[in-house]
């Protein structure tokens, strides 16, 4: 009998993803038919960075930066001309401006305007797009159970409800920006481009009209109807982009179910399709098979006890896979803080020298004497000559006597002599609180103060390295966080070992339960080290020391997760601790880790 071909999780995630765009679709295509009707009245895991900065240098200049910008300025730009297109005659857009019976056909600067217009507020869009990290997806994660529920399907919040929420929340932001573009729009357009958009639209007029060559008015004269005009439109856009970005999100953000079962549960080789989402080196199908993977240890028994049984594949049994893709996220972040704490040194190669070849200089002075050297010279006869002679034998009487004077002993003794009038002056016309405000000591001092002002300014934020960002950088990973990978993983494995007590046919998981504690507890205590140890850095002007202020929350829900999954594990084999391997002593550090008191079972 022939093996049945696992299908790619790819193949069955595809289908589901294209459900969820068409039911988001649906309510753009809504909010695009509602703003059609009123303008008619009217006339893409979290970035983990150390610092703000770091985060702006990294991904300034990548193809996503560049490809978010060119789809907001052509949607802008698309936007535009249907609103021009779709304007009536008194809205004054037309690309020709007639003027009276006359006058020559002239280019109109008002569509101009409204297009650059658009063309700026696609600019901020993005910049709000990018800064807020639209393209960010986050998934549900379940929270960890201290018993394997029951199989029945899991009933989440509507995505139509988190739309409407979100929106409701972005409404005020939505309305400022809108707002902002419209009263700057005339100053940065006027200021920035307002030849190079006149000069081109000339061009295109000459080829598409017969308008002829006009010059470019020297004041644009807004009139309060392009104004009113422009927000309008500006803000509709923008409730546009808006309900797309959360719409999407919302929708692709789903649990991995379809009709209330998991995604793999329709494919011929239901596991295999699994262990193949969570062995893609993607991030997205990884993420769904490792949350699809958590929604059966936690509520699909029938499904979850195929797990156990299902021994007989090429590359181990199905259970042995899942423990080493689970616990290896787990794993790293005990990696990464040790890796933080103990950077290892740059290897340097040794050079090799090659041999040296020296070549000889062309001569360039007259060759050497032949006669005697030692003999008497006979003295100079001209007068000049004298006088060099003269000049000559006093130098060589001034290096030739036992105690010549120093020149750089003569500047000193100089300078020192002026820092003994300096401070004479300082005291005498300097208080003692000046003289201190003008000393080394006192200018660094302002010095540092200027810097942590400005560290505390609005200019100084980005370059601020916060206690947050440091933690987070190193125990969820860079360049994006694994939050949703450690704590699904942290409850998909926690609940396959309970319920391997009941379910596991074959007592494999058993001999693992020992790995899988000591990976939580050591990963546990990693975090809580390092999250004690770090010293804050000398930029993060707002760190308070205490609790508080070092309370990561991403950090803080990882450990939650991780505490729990723990608790589990221990409270369904702490009674079999010995058999395991594990020693009374090592039991009872685990559950005094877990939170579960320091008495072993």
């Amino acid at each position: 009998m022939a093996a049945v071909r696992a299908p790619l999780y790819k193949e069955l995630l595809t289908p589901a993803l294209h459900r969820r765009f068409t039911a988001a679709a649906y309510i753009v295509s809504i909010v695009c038919y509602v703003e059609a009707i009123i303008f008619g009245h009217f006339s893409s895991c979290t970035r983990t960075t150390s610092s703000p900065i770091e985060t702006f240098t990294r991904y300034a200049i990548t193809l996503n930066t560049l490809q978010t910008f060119a789809w907001y300025f052509l949607s802008a730009w698309l936007f535009s001309e249907v609103c021009m297109w779709s304007a009536p005659a008194s809205a004054d857009l037309g690309w020709i401006s007639e003027g009276k019976t006359w006058e020559r056909r002239k280019l109109n600067e008002a569509p101009i305007y409204f297009r650059s217009f658009f063309i700026t507020l696609a600019a901020l869009q993005s910049a709000i797009h990018l800064f807020f990290d639209y393209d960010e997806v986050s998934l549900p994660i379940s929270k960890n159970k201290t018993e394997p529920a029951s199989e029945q399907p899991l009933s989440p919040a509507h995505p139509l409800t988190k739309v409407t929420i979100l929106l409701l929340a972005r409404a005020q932001r939505i309305v400022l920006c809108a707002a902002f573009t419209t009263l700057s729009g005339p100053i940065l357009y006027s200021i920035t481009i307002r030849k190079s958009a006149w000069r081109l639209s000339i061009y295109f007029a000459k080829v598409l009209s017969d308008v002829q060559d006009s010059p470019r008015p020297y004041i644009f004269s807004y009139r309060g109807d392009h104004l009113l005009q422009s927000f309008v439109a500006g803000l509709l856009l923008l409730i546009l982009w808006e309900t797309s970005s959360i719409s999407f999100g919302a929708y692709v953000a789903q649990e991995p179910l379809k009709i209330g079962v998991p995604f793999t549960s329709e494919a011929k080789d239901p596991n295999g399709a699994l262990l193949n989402g969570l062995k893609s080196k993607k991030p997205l199908p990884n993420n769904f098979a490792l949350q699809e993977l958590l929604c059966i240890s936690q509520g699909f028994p029938t499904r979850r006890k195929t797990l156990f049984s299902d021994i007989d594949r090429p590359s181990g049994p199905a259970w042995s896979q899942i423990l080493t893709l689970t616990i290896n996220p787990i794993l790293a972040i005990s990696n990464r803080i040790t890796a933080f704490q103990n950077p290892s040194p740059r290897t340097t190669h040794p050079q090799q020298h090659q041999p040296i070849t020296i070549e000889t200089l062309p001569r360039i002075t007259a060759p050497t004497r032949q006669e005697n050297i030692l003999a008497t010279p006979l003295g100079p006869s001209t007068s000049r000559g004298k006088l060099e002679s003269n000049i000559a034998s006093l130098t060589k009487s001034y290096g030739q006597s036992p105690h010549p004077a120093k020149p750089i002993d003569f500047f000193k003794s100089q300078l020192s002599e002026s820092e003994k009038y300096l401070e004479l002056a300082r005291q005498k016309l300097l208080t003692a609180e000046q003289q201190e405000h003008f000393s080394k000591q006192g200018l660094l001092a302002q010095y540092n103060d200027s810097l942590l002002r400005l560290l505390r300014s609005r200019i100084g934020y980005p370059f601020r390295h916060t206690f947050s960002r440091r933690v987070s950088t190193v125990v969820l990973g860079s360049p994006y966080a694994q939050t949703n990978a450690i704590i699904a993983s942290a409850g998909a494995l926690s609940a396959l070992v309970q319920a391997s007590l009941k379910e596991d046919p074959y007592g494999r998981v058993a001999k693992d339960v020992p790995l899988v504690i000591r990976g939580f507890v050591s990963a546990i205590q990693a975090i809580e080290g390092f999250v004690d140890g770090l010293q804050p850095d000398w930029t993060d002007v707002g760190f308070v020391e205490g609790e508080r202020g070092r309370r990561v929350d991403e950090v803080e829900e990882v450990v939650g997760a991780l505490k729990m999954g723990l608790k589990a594990v221990v409270g369904a084999f702490g009674v079999y601790g010995a058999e395991l391997g594990m020693g009374r002593e090592e039991m009872g550090v685990a559950r005094r880790v877990a939170g579960m008191g320091g008495v072993a079972g």
